[in-house]
């Protein structure tokens, strides 16, 4: 199939041609309009405002071939910024799977080709309301619209001139619709990763206020503090138990103070009324309860208390600055109220 260039001497980029009584619109291209939609319009020489043309337009020769194979045309065609341009001949368009067509659009190049031939009729009202039909539908496939069924619409395909007398410049509701529903997708991607990026800070703040976590030992179970051991339990149940409540105590921005409480025959650590271990599920290593119970107090109380250790400078904003952060809070409350 051979292929539709601008012929020597006239490239695409070529100045355009001067004609009497068509202003061009290089220059102001959202001048150019045809149903709501901008666009530059140019035409080969010889089409004036007698043939019913409703828009300023630039005169360039751009297909030397009859018919003109649309199709192939437009490939050749580099893209280029600014409004869509719609290209119009005198000569039979056709395409490489269609003998004759009304008009074609690529929209890699952003570029419709569309011809008069066959349109004209005894009035050029009517040849002018069948060129801006035919325009509008162009531009509309530009803008990633569809054929429809819907009589009447503008994206409904033309046969005949009769149906493109038939044809409004307007998109139908369905149409309508099916525009937003690629807009409306986005939309929920957009909503479905901000989801995910928000689900990961998340749990990131999750798991940075759940420093606690246990790991079965054999019929055992190890506590740790962010993957060191800190406390060895006889089995799984008093680890998890003891991890649950430690991190509810680091979360807590002012937590109540590890305590020992011998609780007759049964000694453990408390917090605020809330048991945090049992001794009687700890492996002291032989270290009586209340004395093994004092130093872990005396270990990790600050590390609940500060958020972190004396090394890691986290008391001197958990602690030091606790009175400031609480006060804020209350006057924020103060103002939501």
């Amino acid at each position: 199939m051979s292929r539709i260039v601008a012929p020597t001497g006239a490239p695409e980029t070529a100045p355009s041609l001067p004609q009497a009584g068509l202003p061009p619109c290089a220059g102001a291209p959202a001048a150019c309009e045809v149903a709501g939609m901008r666009c530059r319009i140019i035409v080969e020489p010889g089409i004036g405002p007698e043939t019913g043309l409703p828009w300023p337009a630039d005169v360039q020769e751009f297909a030397a071939e009859s018919p003109v194979l649309a199709d192939s045309y437009l490939a050749g065609l580099a893209p280029s910024g600014g409004p869509p341009r719609i290209f119009i001949t005198r000569k039979p368009l056709a395409t490489s799977r269609c003998a004759a067509v009304f008009g074609y659009a690529g929209r890699r190049t952003r570029a419709a080709v569309v011809s008069l031939f066959g349109l004209e009729s005894d009035g050029p009202q009517q040849t002018r309301r069948r060129l801006e039909a035919l325009v509008a539908h162009e531009l509309g496939h530009l803008a990633g619209y569809g054929h429809c069924r819907t009589p009447g619409c503008l994206m409904r395909a033309a046969e005949s001139v009769e149906d493109l007398d038939s044809r409004q410049l307007a998109f139908c509701r369905a149409c309508r619709v099916r525009r937003r529903l690629p807009l409306a997708a986005g939309v929920l991607a957009f909503c479905l990763a901000v989801s995910l990026v928000l689900d990961v800070a998340v749990e990131r703040i999750r798991n940075r206020s759940h420093v606690f976590s246990w790991r079965p030992d054999g019929a055992a179970a190890v506590l740790e503090l962010e993957g060191a051991p800190v406390l060895r339990l006889r089995n799984p149940a008093a680890a998890q138990a003891a991890a649950d409540a430690l991190n509810d105590l680091y979360a807590s921005l002012s937590p109540p103070p590890l305590g020992f409480d011998p609780n007759g025959g049964s000694p453990r650590i408390m917090a605020g009324g809330r048991q945090v271990v049992s001794l009687e599920a700890v492996d002291t290593g032989g270290v009586g309860a209340e004395r093994f119970a004092g130093r872990w107090i005396a270990r990790f109380d600050p590390v609940i208390q500060g958020k972190g250790t004396v090394q890691q400078g986290c008391p001197s904003c958990h602690i030091d600055r606790r009175g400031e952060v609480l006060d804020a809070m209350a006057r924020r409350s103060r103002w939501w109220r």
